[in-house]
């Protein structure tokens, strides 16, 4: 028996070798589970138990280096890799390296020389000997655990606390309090797509408790994110979005971060920290053929952190990025031209301390404010906070924050962006320069108005006068009294413009009040008066003699013009004017297509005191403002809401209510409002005699426009200044909502 013993021993040991080579090869191959002395190598890998996840040794590209990842198991494009443990060491020979889950319970990579590269570093000092077990969960995670136990305590290590690039569902941006920084879970790209070593971007959670996040760039902030920037987060609390995930924030004494999981257990989701520095969210359906990108951020240059440098404004519509703040210029001129940004730009002329009566202050409106060197004050005016901006030798700029406080700036400006119309975060900065610098810019104001006509109106044989301005140009001069009071009107007497029109001989055209005469004043500017006559005859549409049909670039240049002069009327007169009849008929032409208004009967003056006007309901049906046609008292919105209906005329060829066989949506505002909202096809809305020869981006832009223009509520409505820097390329404009009055037509 005991001969039998001896020679039956080794027999049973053998079989029990061979069974454990097998279970184990199954283990590694067939389930998600590896267990105390078990390791991968070659092309071994282990499943999670859905079948979605799989663990092994890869490789990127023509690259020849191999490393141990997570990626997603049998999808029908390349290899997508979620997780990665040695990136920072790769391996030469996948079948002489090993992943070793040791008798110790750590995870450890050994190279083909069998030198540890990487292990899972925890204590394993309260834990027996061969307890542990690696699982690779569905979720994408690869956990340690104490025996079979799937309770979230017994978990002593997990790949979701060591992320590399990609943020999966259930995984954590954060981390724990007492936590060091490094231990954080904080995203990190891949130096390139073949190289997923540590890259230069980061994706992390500020540990303030705000919920405040952040893209960094080797070190140091890249994207402009977080809690007062509230339209480029998509984080928020316990919030779905369309793109399936329920965003969870959590924050208090232990831990403060992000979490999501899936709405749709079809749908695959993931974040990326990618190569590009933006973060992108991406989705797989069943059945695609490739990932969508469903966000991205930044998506912009603009909307990197400093990407102008400082003092240097960012403008994502213009044709170049950035530009200098005006006193301001490129600190290194060459590399502005590369499009190299980051060194800002410096004064051209320095400002001088304890001189206060040298400097004045430039508004820049509608802008995100800088972030550098902020200081706030409780004082909520803006008359108080520019006295202690002065009285700071320091001070470089003032404004009313984001808070309602006060808000000064002693550096250089950082960060600052040219916002878009209707973007609730616009600002208005106000700079401090030289007065010297000033004055000029007066002169020439903002608009660039190149020409206006102005008339004023009396009763019964009382004539109206256009007044021709140019930029910077000549100045009215006359024998009689018919010289400008600063920036008021000119007054003419009767005498003067009978004189200036021969008598009223030369006759060019007909309007609704009355007739329309060339004019030359003594100084040979050309101007058009209108004698008025009797109200309730029938209204006489006022045609130029040339029927052209008139190309994109000569309808810009029109709308261009007018938007100047009604931005001139409301904003850079001494008492603001309304015109109250902005119509085709009520924009002149000149030889050279510049637009002059006329016809100011209906014109209603008040003082910059004064924030609306009381009037009765006149005007032309189809321009009129909501406001107009209840009674309720009017603002230069009024004429606003005119120019909206205006340049959808001058879009679209058409009289807005026009009716044409081939079209069963006759209104055309309706159509133009449902066509922007919805994202269509704009040029579509473009005068089909233009055969789509027009710049898309200017048209884009006057449509959307225009939809602003036409808001029921005034407030939402955009200031003629803004219109003009919005034609101009200056300022950006969101997609606009359609007018109330819109939906009720098209509800009928």
């Amino acid at each position: 028996m005991g001969n039998r013993t001896r020679l039956l021993l080794p027999l049973y040991v053998l079989i029990f070798y061979i069974l454990s080579f097998e279970t184990c090869v199954s283990i590694k191959m067939d389930t998600n589970n590896m267990y105390p002395g078990q390791s991968l190598s070659g092309n071994q890998t282990i499943s999670s138990g859905n079948g979605r996840f799989e663990l092994g040794f890869f490789k990127t590209g023509n690259s020849t280096a191999y490393y141990v990842g997570i990626w997603y198991k049998n999808l029908t494009v390349e290899t997508v890799v979620v997780w990665v443990a040695n990136r920072d060491a790769p391996l030469l020979d996948p079948s002489g390296s090993k992943l070793e889950l040791t008798r110790k319970g750590s995870l450890v990579l050994y190279n083909q020389d069998e030198i540890p590269v990487w292990s899972s570093e925890w204590s394993s000092s309260n834990t027996m000997d061969g307890s542990i077990v690696a699982v690779l969960e569905d979720c994408g995670n690869l956990v340690l655990r104490n025996g079979s136990s799937s309770s979230p305590s017994d978990v002593v290590w997990e790949s979701f606390d060591h992320p590399t690039d990609t943020w999966l569902p259930g995984a954590k941006i954060g981390g724990s309090m007492m936590s060091k920084e490094g231990q954080r879970q904080s995203y990190v790209s891949w130096t390139s797509s073949s190289d997923p070593s540590p890259g230069p971007f980061s994706l992390g959670l500020d540990m303030d408790g705000t919920g405040t996040y952040h893209v960094l760039k080797n070190g140091k902030r890249h994207w402009s994110c977080g809690n007062w920037l509230e339209r480029f987060s998509s984080f928020s609390t316990e919030t779905v979005d369309k793109n399936y995930t329920n965003m969870n924030y959590v924050s208090n004494k232990e831990e403060t971060y992000y979490n999501y999981s899936v709405t749709d257990t079809s749908v695959l989701v993931r974040y990326k920290m990618d190569v590009s520095g933006k973060v992108q969210k991406l989705i797989w359906k069943d059945g695609s053929r490739n990932w969508e990108t469903v966000w991205e951020k930044p998506k912009e240059d603009c909307e990197i952190f400093g990407f102008c440098g400082a003092n240097g404004a960012c403008n994502q519509f213009g044709l170049d990025h950035c530009r200098c703040l005006d006193g301001f210029e490129p600190k290194i001129p060459g590399e502005w031209n590369t499009g190299n940004y980051t060194n800002g730009c410096r004064r051209r002329s320095q400002l001088q301390c304890n001189e206060d009566e040298k400097h004045g202050f430039q508004v820049i409106p509608n802008i995100r404010l800088p972030v550098n060197d902020m200081s706030l004050t409780n004082d909520k005016s803006l008359k108080n906070c520019k006295s202690a901006c002065l009285r700071d030798c320091s001070c470089i700029a003032y404004t009313i924050g984001y808070d309602g406080n006060c808000s000064v700036w002693r550096e250089d400006l950082l960060n600052i962006q040219y916002l878009s119309y209707g973007d609730n975060l616009g600002k208005d900065l106000y700079l401090r320069r030289l007065k010297a610098e000033l004055a000029p810019s007066r002169v020439k104001t903002k608009m660039r108005i190149e020409r206006i006509t102005i008339s004023a109106a009396a009763a019964t044989v009382i004539l109206i006068a256009i007044l021709v301005l140019l930029v910077s140009t000549r100045r009215m001069t006359s024998s009689s009294d018919t010289k400008p009071a600063d920036d008021v009107l000119v007054l003419f007497k009767f005498g003067d413009l009978r004189t200036a029109t021969k008598n009223f001989s030369e006759k060019l055209g007909e309007g609704g009040f009355g007739s329309v005469f060339k004019g030359t004043l003594p100084n040979l500017a050309a101007i058009a008066v209108k004698s008025l006559k009797c109200q309730g005859q029938e209204d006489k549409q006022f045609r130029t003699e040339d029927s052209k049909i008139l190309d994109w670039k000569t309808r810009h240049h029109i709308a261009m013009g007018v938007a100047r002069g009604l931005a001139y009327l409301h904003e850079n007169c001494r008492a603001c004017i309304i015109h109250c009849d902005i119509k085709p008929e009520n924009i002149l032409l000149d030889a050279d297509y510049n637009p002059l208004l006329s016809d100011f009967g209906l014109a209603k003056l008040f003082g910059r005191d004064f924030s609306r006007v009381l009037t009765s309901m006149k005007g032309t049906r189809g321009y009129l403002a909501p406001e107009m046609i209840s009674g309720e008292p009017i603002t230069p919105k009024s004429d606003v809401f005119s120019y909206g209906m205006l340049l959808l005329e001058i879009i679209s060829g058409r009289r807005n209510w026009e009716t044409r066989d081939d079209e069963n949506d006759n209104y055309f505002p309706a159509r133009a409002a449902i066509c922007i909202s919805n994202g269509g096809d704009v040029l579509s809305l473009l005068d089909p005699k233009l055969h789509g020869d027009a710049n898309a981006k200017e048209v884009i832009r006057a449509c959307r426009v225009a939809c602003w223009c036409i808001q029921d509520e005034e407030q939402n409505r955009p200031s003629m200044g803004q219109v003009v820097q919005i034609l101009e390329g200056v300022q950006e404009i969101n997609i606009p909502p359609i007018p109330w009055f819109i939906q009720t037509i098209i509800s009928c």
